[in-house]
């Protein structure tokens, strides 16, 4: 009905639609008030009108949704079966009901493990909700619909109505029925019961039986020193296994039978059948409330299994008590004050069985029980396997060793240390570096052929491991210079960024030292020029800028032609001639730098895998700052290089400088590239097989056709006077020169395959078929490598890096030395990290317009998950301002961010594999850190692009995964005070690909949580850390979290869309129409919202640095309503232009004024000693301080009242986490440090005595 043209009608019903308007009078506008006087008394009406008199009619009293939902819980049974019909018979008696045949619709009846009495979930549907929203499923509705129909069936709709819609007869016919279906199931359990009870007394000891022989020899469980438990036993007449099930007071309440064969093995189908039996395992009896019990010992953990052969495995493995559940683990209930152990089965990926158990796990943690789970394999086989596959293949010992590490996954942890004492230890280590490197001089005759030392020291972020390297280097190049030795010491670092930063510290170490030693910058020809003016002007970009060479296409030609670029490009000096120089030799930034003078160089890693350059002198010590494994590989990252096969067929000759052709040389070179094709012949497409490398082709004479190739190559008499025309035909001379290097890195592989001791699998070579230029179908050898540190970068050296492993830096030292490995403790970080999402690219990061076009589905997903996460960073970041954040994600994912709504203020950004040796985000004497850092996703490697780093760096081919993606295997959580949590993460089978992958994945997670340097926080200002993705961060984490927890409200989408928050739905649907499709589809959301729907609750966590705004406007038009909104004046200066651009012209428009602030006292300084009585200190941990948070004198001596705006999540040791709306009575503490502390006006913090919380509390 359109409500623009209005219709005379007659409307025999609207004055009870007028007397039930005003019965809820409290819940009417002023405007709602005076429209209903203006037509009592009427006789006809508009259709307009009774549109809008019946939305009255249907809202008034449905405006205080709580009231409604609390009067339907009153009578929520009643409700169900009116909906659903009649529940189950089964689950009547239980906590939560279920329909369907196999229970897949489930209603909480009673409140348990953190659902509330009304929520239910259908698996079938795969929704849920509360209360309103079963109304909504039960009646196919909408929510509108399903508040009518809630009204009319409470008897709301009429007044002076009595709340009982159905009769008096219809409810005693109702409740006769349910007692009778009590009564028939309780008689029913009894029965079963009894069955059970009577089996077990025919049934004997196991000891002896058939059944023992099936336990001891068919599964291979160990006979227990004693006896067997008096839940094992045998029954004779039906030859098999018993197990009994008690209740915790000890009465038999189930049996479960495995059904045996004469020779101890379980019955096969030919005797089932034959028997008659209905399976190989039977259950009588009532399962529920009733476990096998194994004992053992009484404290500690209780082990727990679903299967008897898995049950009885665990058992005699590790001596723990243990429960064997007859059917699924969530009908366990888990002991008081001890941890379950769940001993499960290795089941299928994405198995039924996996989500069930994630479900009972967290429904039993939100219970304040401690869940721990055990695999029966180090790395995942998703075979159906169990712990008595483990005992048959590996033995006891396997088995206990792996409920150990489950139970103990602590001992695995490196002990971290205070930062005081992580600082001394680095100090010893640096120094004993610079000792040993005294004692070596190549120069010695004695040391000539000794390898130089290289030591390796693992340190974290922060602790300062640069400048202590920078001094020891300082007081070692003083030493050098006093003694006449005019070495130099080189520092390699991974950007040119940070050679910068770095040669700043090392001056100011030198100054301060009241020395004249220098530190100077090397950088390559293509690097931008820092001495240009167009270095310092942040409108040009870096790959627009002066580079260091003025003249890159001669430099790229030299290379191109494997000739020295300095003579070729630069300056040529020919002996009795004038030197020939570049035309911009003069202004050259890369030959002022090599006319330049220092003491300490520092060098870009790659310049390790490259000739040293001349100008830096001789190099007394190396020291290389980050990790560097990564940029000595060649052909790992990018499409592959390589030749085709049919090249080396080629009738290629060896000339000399006058052209003459060598041919000797040239036929023993076609010869050795036969005996190599006919090796390729024979090989499918994949890796060089070392086996197939037969005939006459061994490491040798592979060794002489690389030096053969090289041989081919042709001077081109490349050299700084030729003009660009005379360049470029020279160079053409040579084009083949860049070919014959890649065969001749063919030939050094085939070398490296061949060795003594080289791999059976190449990682350098590997066959593949192609498509040619012409479509056809060839083959090619693809070329992977390693560089290798060049002479004259061997020198002793010292590696720093806070994600050392010694095994990516081996193949380049092989003398290097792990000399300390050094975790410093960070007790003002804490870190909070959400555990059951990856958040990887697949589910966030945005897709190209040809992507999105080709998969709109997915588009749209990853759309819709992108604007969760902008919602919950806006959030988190406005919590902290005026405080800077970082927001860490990956590179689309950073860019794309702002596209969902303005970014509050104090966000600085940055993405994945940027920020590692970065240093503006720390403490400074002169600024503030971060007080924040979130980190969004994680750079998650493919197997293959593992696989060829891995085969890069070691030579040998890394065999494929069976999945294609990686296995699920054993890990720890670091927790804090080292503890820690036994879970399953990714992982690779392979060594070094397993190392390769950790440095890419939580090697850079590490690095960039390092970035807020949480080790050199104080009190005064501490770090929080949010980590968004499950990997599990090689740091200590505080709190987890399910990513649900974090879930963004209406009002934190709106505010992150817009800047603005509005209160009415249809408002909010018509501003937001990428939120919400439809108006319904916000009253929806603004329902199922958990959070006030008043703007003052929320003003201080949606405040950008200041204090948001409520504002007031009605929409021009006869019905329009008064309205509200809340602002944020940094992202929404001009509110009202907003609002008449997404909502229309508007009647008027007015900013509330700010409430003036309490005039209070001053507050004293904070007393050393508690102002408050031990007794009411909670313990909980703070989640954020609102600006204008108050300390007052507490009075009172059962409570104390701190004022605070905002919301407040809570946690207390035991119990679920709590969320306190506005608080007067709130409390605020912290939990996880060894002394709670609360913050003061001052900023200072007031220490408090370890205290337990006083449950007098109002939370």
């Amino acid at each position: 009905m359109s409500l623009a043209d209005p219709k005379p009608g007659v409307f025999p019903d609207w004055h009870g639609l007028i007397t039930a308007c005003l019965s809820h009078e409290e819940h009417l506008s002023p405007r709602e008030r005076e429209f209903i006087g203006s037509i009592r008394s009427r006789a006809t009406i508009t259709d307009r009108q009774r549109a809008w008199l019946d939305k009255i009619a249907t809202e008034a009293p449905g405006r205080d949704l709580d009231t409604l939902k609390e009067a339907l819980s009153a009578r929520l049974e009643e409700l169900a079966e009116g909906l659903l019909g009649a529940p189950n018979a089964d689950t009547r008696r239980r906590r939560e009901w279920r329909w369907g045949s196999k229970g897949s619709m489930a209603l909480v009846i009673e409140d348990y493990g953190g659902r509330a009495r009304g929520d239910f979930f259908t698996h079938e549907g795969g929704r849920g909700g509360g209360i309103l929203d079963l109304v909504m499923h039960g009646r196919s509705c909408g929510l509108g619909d399903a508040i009518r129909f809630a009204k009319h069936w409470l008897g709301w709709d009429t007044p002076g109505y009595a709340p009982c819609p159905i009769s008096e007869d219809v409810l005693a016919a109702r409740a006769a029925k349910r007692e009778r279906q009590q009564r028939e199931a309780e008689e029913d359990a009894a029965k079963r019961v009894a069955l059970a009870r009577r089996l077990h007394a025919e049934s004997v000891p196991v000891a002896g039986t058939v059944a023992e022989s099936y336990l001891v020899e068919a599964r291979g469980i160990p006979s227990p020193a004693d006896v067997w438990p008096e839940s094992v036993r045998y029954h004779e007449p039906s030859r098999s296994l018993l197990l009994v099930a008690t209740t915790t007071g000890g009465d038999v309440q189930a049996v479960q039978r495995v059904y045996l064969d004469a020779k101890a093995r379980k019955i096969g189908e030919a005797e089932l059948e034959a028997r008659r039996l209905p399976a190989v395992k039977q259950t009588n009896g009532v399962s529920d409330g009733a476990v096998v019990r194994l004992p053992g010992v009484t404290k500690g953990p209780v082990l727990a299994a679903e299967g008897p052969e898995t049950g009885l495995s665990v058992w005699a493995s590790t001596g723990y008590e243990t429960w064997i559940a007859l059917g699924s683990f969530r009908r366990l209930t888990p002991p008081a004050g001890r941890p379950l152990v769940i001993c499960r089965d290795d089941d299928r990926r994405h198995a039924p069985a996996d989500a069930a158990l994630r479900r009972a796990v967290a429904d039993w943690t939100r219970g304040g029980h401690a869940i721990l789970i055990a695999s029966p394999w180090e790395n995942r086989r998703f075979d159906k396997s169990d712990f008595n596959d483990a005992i048959q293949e590996a033995g006891a010992a396997a088995v206990r060793d792996r409920i150990e590490r489950t139970i103990n996954p602590g001992r695995v942890l490196n002990r971290r240390q205070p930062i005081a004492a992580v600082r001394q230890a680095l100090d010893v280590a640096v120094s004993d570096f610079f000792e040993v490197a005294k004692g070596w001089d190549e120069r010695d005759e004695e040391s000539r052929h000794e390898l130089p030392p290289v030591h390796a020291i693992r340190v974290d972020v922060g602790a300062g491991k640069t400048r202590a390297a920078y001094r020891y280097a300082a007081r070692r190049l003083e030493a050098m210079r006093t003694a006449g030795d005019k070495r130099v010491i080189v520092f390699s670092v991974p950007t040119h960024k940070l050679a910068d930063e770095q040669a700043q510290l090392f001056n100011s170490i030198a100054a301060e030292r009241g020395s004249r030693l220098t530190a100077q910058v090397w950088r390559g020809m293509s690097a931008p020029d820092p001495d240009h003016a167009d270095a310092r002007d942040p409108a040009i970009a870096d790959k627009l800028k002066t580079k260091m060479c003025r003249n890159l296409e001669a430099v790229a030609a030299a290379r191109e032609a494997g000739v020295d670029v300095q003579q070729a490009a630069c300056r040529k000096k020919e002996k009795g001639k004038d030197p020939v120089c570049c035309p911009f030799y003069a202004e050259c930034g890369y030959q002022k730098q090599r006319r330049a003078k220092a003491d300490l160089w520092i060098v870009p890693h790659d310049l390790l895998f490259l000739s040293k350059p001349t100008a830096l002198g001789e190099v007394a010590l190396l020291i290389v700052d980050e990790s560097c494994w990564a940029d000595g590989l060649e052909g790992a990252n990018g499409r592959p290089s390589g030749i085709a096969v049919d090249d080396l067929r080629k009738p290629d000759r060896i000339l000399t400088a006058e052209g003459v052709q060598l041919k000797i040389e040239t036929d023993r070179l076609h010869y050795l590239r036969a005996r190599l094709l006919d090796c390729l012949h024979g090989q499918e497409d994949g890796p060089l097989q070392r086996e197939a490398m037969h005939g006459d082709l061994d490491h040798a004479n592979a060794g002489e056709a690389h030096k053969l190739e090289w041989r081919r190559l042709i001077d081109p008499d490349l050299h700084p006077g030729l003009s660009e025309q005379e360049r470029k035909e020279r160079a053409r001379s040579a084009k083949g020169n860049a070919q014959i290097m890649r065969i001749a890195r063919i030939w050094s592989a085939v070398m490296a395959l061949l060795r003594d001791g080289g791999p059976q699998v190449s990682g350098w070579l590997a066959l593949a078929s192609e498509p040619d230029e012409d479509g056809r179908m060839a083959r090619v050898l693809h070329i992977k490598g390693r560089r290798d540190v060049r002479k004259g970068w061997q020198v002793p050296t010292l590696l720093l890096d806070a994600t050392m492993d010694v095994q990516l830096v081996r193949p380049y030292w092989p003398q290097v030395e792990l000399t300390a490995e050094l975790l410093a403790e960070a007790p003002h970080q804490h870190v909070r990290q959400i555990v059951d999402r990856a958040l990887s690219k697949s589910m966030i990061e945005p897709m190209d317009d040809a992507e999105a076009e080709a998969r709109p589905d997915i588009a749209k997903r990853r759309r819709k998950n992108l604007r969760t996460v902008h919602a919950i960073l806006c959030r988190e970041a406005r919590r902290y301002a005026p405080g800077r954040v970082l927001i860490v994600a990956q590179k689309r994912v950073k860019e794309a961010l702002p596209g969902f709504g303005p970014l509050p203020a104090n966000v600085e950004l940055a993405h994945h594999n940027a920020v590692a040796g970065r240093d503006e985000w720390g403490p400074q004497p002169d600024r503030d850190g971060i007080r924040a850092l979130i980190v969004v996703g994680r750079t998650a490697p493919s197997p293959g692009a593992v696989h060829r780093l891995a085969e890069a760096l070691m030579g040998s081919a890394v065999e494929k995964l069976a999945g294609g993606w990686y296995e699920r295997g054993d890990a720890v959580r670091e927790r804090l005070a080292g503890q820690a949590d036994a879970i399953e993460a990714e992982r690779h089978p392979d060594i070094i690909a397993e190392a390769i992958r950790w440095q890419i994945c939580e090697g850079e997670l590490l690095q960039i949580i390092g970035r807020g340097r949480g080790v050199n926080r104080t009190v005064e200002n501490p770090l929080d850390v949010l980590v968004m993705t499950d990997v599990p961060v090689p740091t200590p984490v505080a709190e987890t979290i399910a990513f649900t927890d974090l879930d963004p409200t209406p009002q934190d989408l709106m505010m992150a869309a817009g800047g603005i928050i509005l209160r009415n739905a249809r408002h909010a649907a018509t501003s937001f129409p990428e939120l919400w499709p439809s108006h319904k589809a916000a009253e929806h959301a603004f329902a199922r919202s958990r959070l006030p729907q008043t703007c003052k609750d929320n003003t201080f966590i949606y405040s950008d640095g200041g204090v948001c705004r409520s504002v007031a406007y009605q929409l021009a038009g006869a019905r329009a309503h008064h309205a509200q909104a809340l602002f944020d004046p940094i992202t929404c200066a001009d509110p009202e232009s907003w609002l008449a651009n997404k909502l229309g012209p508007l009647a008027w428009f007015e900013i509330e004024p700010l409430q003036p602030e309490p005039q209070l006292d001053p507050p004293s300084p904070p007393s050393l000693e508690p102002t408050m009585k031990p007794e009411m200190l909670p313990a909980g941990r703070v989640m954020r301080v609102p600006p204008d948070w108050i300390f007052p004198t507490i009075t009172d001596e059962e409570t104390a009242i701190m004022p605070i705006s905002g919301l407040w999540r809570v946690y207390r040791p035991g119990k679920p986490p709590k969320t306190v709306q506005e608080a007067p009575t709130a409390w605020k503490a912290v939990q996880g440090h060894e002394e709670p502390f609360l913050p003061t006006p001052m900023g200072t913090i007031l220490q408090l005595a370890r205290l337990q919380p006083f449950q007098g509390h109002r939370l």
